[in-house]
């Protein structure tokens, strides 16, 4: 598996992981405790790919150094939200912005 794809699954696994939890939240039997560790890898996870995306956006020569601080902003704002655009904006798209 590339790098990009791998990079690409990583981001939207808390996306997917809010919504299946909104979803199962509310059910009987939930096991508490798993869904706590769960809960915390996701969230280390997260914070993990903030901290990368932020970090990206100051060295990625296609993000227009207008625009970085705008980037760094959303991103610790919109966090998960906002990860898969600029990674499909900067990183999948590479070889069509160069």
């Amino acid at each position: 598996m590339s790098k990009k794809l791998a990079l690409g699954v990583l981001t939207v696994i808390p996306i997917l992981y809010v919504l299946s939890f909104l979803f199962f939240l509310d059910r009987p039997g939930a096991r508490v405790a798993f869904l706590q560790s769960v809960h915390l890898g996701v969230i280390v996870l997260a914070l993990a790919l903030m901290l990368f995306y932020l970090v990206d956006v100051f060295r990625n020569q296609r993000v227009p150094s207008d625009k970085r601080a705008l980037w760094a902003g959303l991103l610790v704002l919109g966090s998960v939200f906002v990860e898969p655009v600029y990674f499909w904006l900067y990183i999948w798209r590479e070889e069509a912005n160069s």
